[in-house]
Formats: structure tokens, C-alpha cells, sequence
């Protein structure tokens, strides 16, 4: 049976189908309302290329340049940056009892930022954790970059950092659509099975009732019928076999014989 058979008899058998997955939707609601909410907390961070300026003269006017925030160098900067956040950060944040399974990844388009975004089941934890990864990430950006010229360090700036965990119900959304699913196959199943059922005590219902209380079979009842009765054997007069018969024949055709002969 396909899936297409199953459908079909699912809506044929719509009074068993519909009860089934009402029953079964009510039961999914209830089990994913009781899973627990979780908390997420999300920020962003800017890489700003070095400040330099550049002067243009043109003999009269003078227009001044400023660096290139979207210069290919700082977006390398921003991937570097995201690399070690998502390896040493999370050693790190893993050291101080914080979540380490925190989210990194750099948007695309050319703008060098990041964004981080923490997800755990306790609010306060995922406010702790984006604070430490987005300190970790300036004070890692400024460490190797020590010692260089300070007008060609690249910076980071926060574009926003959450200071309130909100409540992300994802989770439970994810599991009542996976219940969903379980509740509509099962109804399904289960419709075709009780079709099958009803089908087979319908062909049995065909059947003689009173053979079936007697407990005659129906091979039972067809060889009583007179059509398929051993045929009637004629039983001889006076009781007699059908030897007896032929040798009162014979002994009557020797008694006629000899009388002839006598004569």
C-alpha cells in the first residue's frame, strides 16, 4: 500500500482520521508546553578600519578623505577575529563555567562586523556569556595588533549588546510541529488499520448465519447438498445380492434347458 492508498482511506474513514489527530494534537500541546523556554542574548560588533586620513589639493580647495571602513583588509580583520572566537573564546568561556555553545557569524556583503548570539535556559547566563565574548573580542584585536603604529589599528565597536535576556520559545515551536507530524502519521496508521479490520468482518458477515452458529463449515454444508450426494445404488427384490440374483437365473436357464432336451 502507498501512500496515496493510505490517504484515500484516510478521508474515506474521515470519522476515524479526524477524532485520532484531534486527540493526538491535544496530547503534542500539551508535552511541548511543558518544555522550558529558553533565553537568548545578541549583540554585534563593527571592525573599524585604521583612522587615517587622506588630503586631496587641487590648488584651491582641499577635501579631506577618511579611511575606508570597508576596506578588504578590515573584513579579513573581522573573519580572523570571528575565527578565534569561535575556538578560543569558547575555551575560555567553558574555563569560567559560561556557555561555549554561543553563536558567531559573519553576515554577508562586505561589511566587517560580526554578530554573536547566545542561547541557553537560564537568562542571567546568556547575559554573562555575551559580556565576556565581546570583551574577549576587543581586548583579543587590540593584543595582536601591540606595538604597531597607532594610526593604523584596527577597532571594534559595538553596533548593540543586549543587557536583557529575552525569551525565545523556538524550542517549543520545533517540537509540537515534530509532534504534529508523529500525530498525523500515527492517525494514518492507525485509520488503515481499523479499515482493514472492518473490511475482513465484512466479507466474513457474508457466511450462512445459521451454518456459522452451528459450527458447520461451508464444506460441510455444500456436501449435503443432493447435487453433490453419492449416487442411489437400486437395491435388488426380495432382499437378494445381486449374485444371489444372477445365480437363480442361471440355475433357472439350466432347469429350461434340460426340460427342452427331455421333451
Amino acid at each position: 500500500m502507498d501512500l496515496w492508498q493510505a490517504a484515500q482511506i484516510g478521508i474515506r474513514r474521515w470519522y476515524i482520521t479526524l477524532p485520532a489527530i484531534a486527540a493526538g494534537l491535544a496530547i503534542a500541546f500539551m508535552v511541548s508546553s511543558g518544555v522550558d523556554p529558553e533565553y537568548r542574548a545578541s549583540g554585534a560588533l563593527f571592525y573599524k578600519a585604521p583612522g587615517v586620513n587622506l588630503v586631496i589639493a587641487d590648488g584651491v580647495n582641499q577635501t579631506e578623505i577618511p579611511g575606508d571602513a570597508l576596506a578588504p583588509g578590515t573584513r579579513a580583520v573581522a573573519q580572523t577575529s570571528a575565527a578565534r572566537l569561535d575556538k578560543q573564546a569558547r575555551l575560555a568561556a567553558e574555563e569560567q563555567d559560561l556557555d561555549a555553545d554561543f553563536i558567531i557569524q559573519i553576515p554577508d556583503g562586505q561589511v566587517p562586523h560580526v554578530t554573536i548570539d547566545v542561547l541557553t535556559s537560564d537568562p542571567e547566563l546568556s547575559v554573562d556569556t555575551l559580556d565576556f565574548v565581546v570583551a574577549f573580542a576587543r581586548d583579543d584585536i587590540l593584543a595582536r595588533q601591540f606595538g604597531a603604529d597607532q594610526r593604523l589599528l584596527n577597532d571594534v565597536e559595538i553596533v548593540y549588546q543586549d543587557q536583557d535576556a529575552e525569551e525565545d520559545l523556538s524550542s517549543r515551536s520545533r517540537m509540537l510541529i515534530a509532534l504534529g507530524l508523529v500525530t498525523m502519521i500515527a492517525a494514518f496508521a492507525l485509520t488503515v488499520a481499523i479499515d482493514g479490520y472492518l473490511e475482513s468482518r465484512g466479507k466474513s458477515s457474508d457466511e450462512d448465519p445459521a451454518d456459522r452458529s452451528s459450527g458447520r463449515t461451508a464444506t460441510s454444508v455444500a456436501s449435503e447438498h443432493p447435487a453433490n450426494a453419492d449416487p442411489a445404488v437400486p437395491v435388488p427384490s426380495g432382499n437378494k445380492t445381486l449374485a444371489q440374483e444372477l445365480e437363480d437365473l442361471e440355475a433357472e436357464a439350466t432347469a429350461g434347458s434340460s426340460t427342452g432336451k427331455t421333451n
